[in-house]
């Protein structure tokens, strides 16, 4: 509740008269006034912050369902396949998906993936006809994405984020006194707006500015938040992130390829986006190139370093 935080509410409903009885009806949230009531709170601003960073760090790293349900077990979806990378894998021909087929009976029956448009559709759709042996193409990738995976590849990833914000940290000074001093414009303005208000002034263009005010101070504090936690990890050692990261890699690294649906689980963690594979013949051979982006971000426990890598090619 907002309370919590000393922020009251206000015009977020106005009185109608209908049919000679008065009557609430319920303003837009774009409407509604918040105020700073600081004396009211209970729970401190970086408390506040930090548990709204952790629920959304949750939230990215935990798979739901719908309605926000966790799930401690692979997703429905995943546990009905029986191809790890069905629904994952993308044809650059067309777009569609790559999706598991068989072919031949018996104990000669074998798995294949092949473009679900061609398949269905025909050439008319999409002319990619290949289809490919589903070991082959899954060994591949999760060769690849053991690759990408590989503890010297993560620390270099981590060193290379440091770098890259301990150059913007440079200008961290000069940034926040700017906030900072535009928040204390701000809050004079408000002071102004609110004894205007209560002078009886036209209330309706003094709400819209105070909203707008309002919104604008939010922005402002949440930019000090970013500039407050660029300066923590400025000082982060990393060495020692990686050494704590290692553990959760080795846990990762063993899920994948044992199960197909705890690997699909982890591969929607890892992955961003779709892996788009690319026909092509060399040599009198056919296979896929394929390409894909990822992410480092929920190995970690905490922070927002991330770094992209993927890539690979099977036949």
């Amino acid at each position: 509740r907002d309370l919590y935080q000393g922020v009251v509410l206000w015009n977020r409903t106005q009185a109608v008269h209908r049919g000679g009885t008065r009557k609430q009806r319920k303003r837009p949230e774009s409407e509604w006034l918040r105020i700073d009531a600081p004396e009211l709170r209970i729970i401190s601003q970086v408390l506040w912050e930090q548990v709204e960073e952790r629920r959304a760090r949750n939230q990215r790293a935990y798979l739901r369902g719908e309605g926000g349900r966790l799930l401690s077990r692979p997703t429905g979806e995943d546990m009905e396949s029986k191809y790890l990378l069905s629904g994952f894998a993308q044809c650059a021909v067309c777009g569609g998906s790559l999706v598991g087929m068989s072919r031949g009976q018996g104990h000669g029956r074998k798995k294949l993936y092949g473009c679900a448009y061609h398949h269905k559709r025909g050439t008319s759709v999409c002319d990619n006809n290949l289809r490919i042996d589903q070991d082959i193409l899954d060994s591949a990738f999760l060769h690849a994405l053991n690759n990408v995976l590989d503890e010297r590849i993560l620390e270099a990833a981590v060193e290379q984020a440091l770098v890259q914000i301990r150059t913007e940290e440079r200008q961290f000074p000069d940034r926040r006194l700017a906030v900072e001093r535009e928040l204390s414009l701000i809050e004079t303005r408000l002071g102004h707006l609110t004894e205007a208000i209560a002078r009886g002034e036209d209330a309706d263009p003094l709400l819209a500015k105070l909203r707008a005010e309002g919104d604008r101070k939010k922005t402002l504090i949440q930019k000090l938040t970013e500039l407050d936690d660029l300066g923590q990890v400025v000082s982060l050692d990393a060495k020692r992130i990686a050494r704590d990261l290692r553990g959760r890699l080795g846990d990762t690294k063993a899920l994948l390829g044992r199960h197909i649906p705890q690997s699909r689980q982890m591969m929607r963690k890892l992955l961003d986006g779709r892996i788009v594979c690319e026909p092509f013949e060399e040599d009198g051979k056919r296979g896929y190139r394929f390409s894909g982006n990822g992410t480092y971000g929920y190995l970690f426990a905490t922070g927002k370093v991330v770094n992209e890598g993927g890539g690979g090619q099977g036949t």
